[in-house]
């Protein structure tokens, strides 16, 4: 089966059992375009793309660490109704293990885009993306306590009757859509900017088979912008900025990534950088970029109230 008609067919598979990028958060979340925003899918010129995404938070300080691994592919496959326009698809991946009690989500989506190339030259691209998705979140009902569990001060063998209508694991349909404007006005300078937005129609979910505790998934907003600029023939500069906001909460993180091109034809470029998330992290990038390879490396230093327990220690 052809690559696109494969991307194509798990796409609609994925449309027709329905979930999101999920509330997690990347250092390098550039490096993961498809839980960044739907309209990434087929954002690049070339057959496909695979890359996958790995954090690892407090593995020094917690017994059950926090993890998040995640794979993607996407391609640009259709011309679209203009000449230079194109459509994208793409599908991911993505795992989420948390806490001591193993909560753990998994997210199975697909993402689909449409191109539209505002000049012939396609210097200056304006794309929409639409994404559907498959959520599972899972719990491990044997390592939960509860109050009433607590006789005369210890640990009790009482199992709570809350367990009873407890749910070891439930899903839903959930839809995300984006939209990104990316421009290269010369051969020294290019930009991009995007906005997108997760659990669209604010789906319902809760481990408790209670109705009356059934809770809304609230709607995250994002917002991403970056910039890349030559500096003479050996190095560039990116500044790049993400925002995301979700039920009063948000997210700040700023970076500026140096490269340097190396070797004797200049195809091999090292990227270092430094980034801080507003109130929580500063954090180390590296990277190498090699024709059609990159790969990167983050380690944040948390520096909020919480480095008292945290000893510090942020994620990789």
């Amino acid at each position: 089966m052809k690559l696109k008609n494969l991307l194509l067919l798990l796409f609609f598979l994925f449309a027709i059992l329905g979930v999101n990028a999920q509330d997690f958060h990347y250092s390098q979340y550039n490096l993961s375009p498809l839980t960044l925003n739907p309209a990434k899918a087929g954002s690049f010129k070339g057959t496909a793309r695979i890359g996958g995404i790995y954090r690892d938070q407090w593995g020094s300080v917690l017994q059950n660490q926090y993890r998040t691994p995640s794979f993607y592919i996407d391609a640009p496959v259709f011309r679209g109704i203009g000449k230079k326009d194109w459509i994208g698809v793409g599908a991911y991946f993505l795992n989420d293990q948390s806490g001591s009690y193993s909560y753990n989500q998994t997210s199975i989506g697909g993402a689909l885009a449409y191109h539209l190339a505002l000049d012939q030259m396609r210097k200056n691209v304006l794309t929409f993306g639409f994404q559907a998705s498959q959520n599972q979140r899972r719990v491990d009902q044997t390592k939960l306590k509860f109050a009433n569990q607590y006789v005369v001060g210890s640990l009790g063998q009482q199992w709570n009757t809350l367990t009873e209508v407890m749910q070891d694991d439930v899903s839903f349909m959930d839809y995300a859509a984006g939209v990104d404007f990316r421009s290269k006005p010369s051969a020294t300078l290019s930009w991009n900017i995007g906005a997108s937005a997760f659990h669209l129609l604010e789906p319902t979910e809760s481990n408790n088979g209670s109705s009356a505790s059934t809770a809304v998934v609230p709607r995250r907003l994002v917002g991403h912008a970056s910039l890349t600029k030559a500096l003479g023939t050996n190095w560039q500069i990116t500044p790049q900025v993400f925002y995301t906001q979700q039920a009063g909460t948000s997210e700040l993180i700023a970076q500026a990534i140096a490269g340097y091109k190396l070797g004797a034809n200049k195809d091999i470029l090292l990227n270092m950088g430094v980034g801080y998330r507003h109130q929580d992290a500063v954090m180390a990038l590296v990277g190498l970029e090699f024709k059609n390879f990159i790969v990167g490396v983050a380690y944040d230093v948390n520096i909020s109230s919480l480095n008292t327990y945290s000893q510090n220690q942020g994620g990789f």
